[in-house]
């Protein structure tokens, strides 16, 4: 079997990278389609950013956050922005680090 250099540069990205270069990509494809919603990966990652932003205003820092819905659509974008709060809070967590060993 034969798995291309490409296919290795995408098993390297973490989800939220996977999902953002596809946005950049595909703006206007059809990302997600149920019974009660149609978005497209524009929209998912619009979606995703404005629910991490509002759960990370909550200053909920190392605290659980529970998502229970059913499945569909609205889930997967739920989905996307517990990766994208994730992604945040650990690029933030490194930046802090990383900032705190400079010696001024």
């Amino acid at each position: 079997m034969y798995i291309s250099a490409q296919y290795i540069k995408l098993m390297q990205k973490s989800v939220i990278e996977y999902l953002e270069m596809t946005v950049k990509a595909f703006p206007n494809k059809t990302a997600v389609r149920d019974s009660e919603m149609s978005i497209t990966f524009n929209e998912l990652w619009t979606y995703a950013n404005r629910i991490a932003l509002s759960v990370n205003s909550k200053s909920l820092s190392n605290t659980p956050v529970g998502v229970y819905l059913p499945k569909g659509g609205k889930i997967v974008v739920s989905i996307a922005a517990m990766y994208r709060l994730i992604q945040n809070r650990s690029y933030r967590a490194y930046a802090n680090k990383i900032h705190s060993q400079r010696h001024y």
